[in-house]
Order: structure tokens, then sequence, then C-alpha cells
């Protein structure tokens, strides 16, 4: 294992002139931002990975924090905080967007580099904080006194890992580890090996790591213990004791990462840390849907503008509520899932039935619970009632035999309807205004001139946890 560790790490190390050019850069930025900052009685705070040299080779991203006095009125902190970041940017040459999180911050892009520019409060206490953004220079702190050069490595090493399973983000679509959180499994750990080998002991929601080892599970208040018991893993944040700091980290995601490290561990391999792609291949897929005998719609609608981090709960919560709808209307669903891109949204069903017969059988109460029985009897008085094993049965006309029938009848409703149906809001105002749905042959048909699409459809179809 080890000698396969050290070929990994060589190849996703960033070499000394890689650092060194980033370096520099980093200098330029600094030092432009100072000019423009300091006149103004504004600090800055250079954030992320650079800073403690875990980032990765493939991840040129940096973040800059200017902090604003802590009795800056939040509308000034927005304002201005967007009005320097854009001007740093200028000076740097490079090109911008404003992009919004708790409050908007400029993302912009120089060079081969990409910079976010976050304007936060200056706190002498993490109790304190106003948004989750003035978290980020308190951990920069903790990290700096607690991340030792040794680890490095293993940091490295771990993200890699976790990127290989496309599970490295905090954000809402991948739902996985932030790379603040895998710097904070291997301190606890002590090393990368030592975190598999816990890792792939560990069981949902039965894993509670308190970095400082103040607390446990069980000294929690009753209110705390209820929001951690939905979350699969729970890691106290250092600088905030009422923080999961894998709050984001999904039982999906959980489970990928115990089942891998149990894999790599029982055969180590330098493939557990390469991302295998290949190219959808739409005649494949064709194949495949063909082969499963089973039929996909797909409900397509225009992509609210919305943030991704409130676009993907939304789009989540739509999907399983509609399969929710076809389970209890008896086609059945096979799988689900949820895609968006620039412009648009899709909601894709997979199901084993698209036509049911005109009648369903309905099971009534024991005939030995009078009172029930006729209110069953009375319910059901123009159909055909008989008693099958005790119970009494009823033989209804079904409202719709065709899955597509019942798709429109749920969707085709007023924006206030869906909402009621628990269609996520956002998403509810914009089916309501527009949506189509479609089979397998328009949408493999859409995804040859969609890439993003194909491989969501790959994935779709070849998705496992389990080897």
């Amino acid at each position: 294992m080890d000698t396969i560790l050290k070929q990994v790490l060589k190849r996703i190390t960033p070499s000394e002139t890689e650092k060194h050019k980033t370096q520099g850069f980093i200098q330029n930025v600094i030092r432009v931002s100072g000019k423009l900052l300091e006149p103004r009685g504004l600090e800055q705070v250079l954030a992320g990975s650079y800073m403690r040299d875990t980032w990765m080779k493939d991840k040129k991203e940096f973040d800059l924090f200017i902090m604003f006095p802590e009795d800056t009125s939040r509308e000034m902190l927005e304002k201005q905080g967007v009005e320097m970041g854009k001007m740093i940017v200028k000076v740097l040459k490079g090109r911008y967007e404003i992009a919004y999180a708790e409050h908007p911050y400029v993302r912009s892009v120089v060079g081969e580099y990409q910079i976010d520019i976050v304007p936060c409060y200056k706190l002498e206490s993490a109790e304190k904080i106003k948004s989750a953004v003035d978290r980020t220079p308190f951990h920069n702190r903790w990290l700096a006194r607690n991340l030792e050069a040794k680890l490095v490595g293993d940091v490295r090493l771990f993200k890699q890992f976790v990127k290989s399973l496309e599970i490295y983000g905090s954000d809402t679509k991948t739902s996985g580890l932030s790379g603040y959180l895998c710097e904070l499994l291997v301190i606890h750990h002590g090393s990368f090996k030592n975190l598999m080998q816990s890792i792939f002991m560990w069981q949902a929601g039965a894993v509670f790591i308190d970095i400082h080892g103040e607390r446990s599970y069980d000294s929690l208040d009753k209110e705390l213990k209820n929001t951690f018991s939905k979350h699969p893993l729970v890691v106290i944040d250092p600088v905030d004791k009422n923080r999961n700091v894998a709050a984001a980290f999904s039982y999906e995601s959980f489970m990928k990462l115990v089942y891998h490290a149990g894999y790599f561990l029982k055969k180590p391999s330098a493939s557990y840390f390469s991302i295998a792609k290949s190219k959808p291949d739409i005649q494949h897929l064709k194949k495949t849907i063909s082969t499963r005998e089973t039929h996909i719609f797909a409900i397509t609608f225009k992509r609210p503008e919305i943030i991704d981090d409130i676009l993907w709960p939304q789009l989540r919560k739509t999907a399983k509520r509609i399969a929710n709808i076809m389970e209890d209307a008896e086609f059945g669903v096979m799988n689900y899932d949820s895609f968006a891109d620039d412009k648009t949204c899709m909601i894709l069903l997979e199901l084993p039935i698209v036509k049911l017969p005109s009648i369903r059988k309905i099971k009534g109460p024991p005939v030995t619970i009078q009172d029930r029985s006729a209110e069953f009897i009375n319910k059901y008085k123009t159909s055909r009632l008989w008693i099958e094993n005790d119970y009494w049965i009823a033989e209804a006309k079904r409202k719709f035999m065709h899955a597509k029938d019942k798709l429109r009848h749920s969707l085709s409703v007023p924006e206030k309807r869906l909402v009621e149906k628990g269609i996520g809001s956002y998403v509810s105002k914009s089916v309501a205004k527009k949506y189509t749905i479609t089979s397998e042959k328009e949408v493999l048909s859409k995804a040859r001139k969609n890439a993003e699409l194909a491989e969501f459809l790959k994935i779709f179809f070849e998705k496992k946890v389990v080897k």
C-alpha cells in the first residue's frame, strides 16, 4: 500500500514550479487588493487550502475575504464588498460574475485561477458570526494551529480518494465532503491509513466526532440531538460547537465512501484515486433501456433563476414527490432522479409499466369490525363487493390507466396547488408556466446534442454504491 500511496501523492502534488508560480500569483492578488482596501480601512484574508499547502494540482481556486468592521450594516457590507471585488478583478485583468450564497460575492477568473472575493465581518469571536462566511477566517486560524506539516500529504490523498468517488464538495448538488471536513478527519485520525480503517468500520447515523474530545453524543441537548439524528456523520466544528461540519453529507455518499474504503483496504490500487470516465454512448444507452424493458418519462421545464444550493434540494424534493404520486397510483417507480443545466431542469422517471387495467382491487377492513365494514360497504355500494380471507374486497374503476395521463393530471394545476402537493416552490412556479412530458426517444435525441444530459443518463442507468 505504501508504494501505491507514494506514487499517487507524487501525481497529485503540485510541482515546485507550480507552487512557485501560484505563490507569485497570490502575492500579486494580495498586493493589488491591499492597495485598494487599506486606504478604506478594510482588511483582507486569503482563505482555502493554498494557505495550508493542501491544495490540489487540478483545483486552482482561492477565496479572498474582505473584512468589514462589526458595526457595518449588512446592506453596506454587501454593496461595498461587491464593488471592491469588481475593482480588484478589473485591476488583475480578469473577468467576473456576481454570485450568491447568503449574500452576494464576486466570482472571478484571472488567467488559470478562480478567485471568489467574499465580504465578511471582522469578529473577535466565532460566537458572534452573522453569516456562514464569517466562520472561514476562524477555520483558517484553527487549521494553522492544528494541521501538522507531516499530514499535508495525507490530506491530499484523502481529498483525491473522495474526488474519485465524485463526492468531494459540500454543495447541495454533490452532497459530499468539503475540503475543510477532509482536513478535520485526517487531523482527528492522524493519517490517511488510520482514517480509511476507521471509515470502513463506520455505521450510518452512529458516527460522532468531536475534534476537541469534550463531548459525546449523549451529552448533547435534546434540540441538537434531534438535528444531528438526521445526519449519517456528525463532526463537530471546532470553532462552532453547535454545528455539524458534515451536515451536507448524504446517506448515499456516506455508504459509497464506507464501501470503497473497504475495497481499497482489501486490495489497494492506484485506480481508487482516479475518476474513470468514458464518453456516454447514446446507442448503448438506447440498447440498455430496450434490454431493461422499462419506460422512461422526462418532465422538463425552464430552470428557475435561483442558485444551485436552493435549486437542488427543490429538484430532489420534487422528484421524490412525483415518484410517490406515481407509486400511490400503482404504477410503481424503478428509479428516479433530477437533472439541471444552465437553461432547463428535468425530472426523470423509470417505470416498469405505463398502462394499468381499467379496474383496481381495494382491500377493506376485517368482516369482524362492524362499524368499519358498514362504512366500507357504503363507500363502495355501487361496486362489486366480496370477502377474501375474512376481509372485505371492493372492485373499483381506475381513474387513470396510463402513466402519462396521471402525470399530466398531477402537474397541470395552478402554482399554489403544486406547492400544496409537495412540489418545491420555485419549481412549482416554473412548472405552472410550462412543462413537457417526453419519452425515452425524445430524451435520447436531446442527449445527442447535450453532453451534460448524456452523462446524466449514463449515470442514471449505471450508478451503484456497491461493486
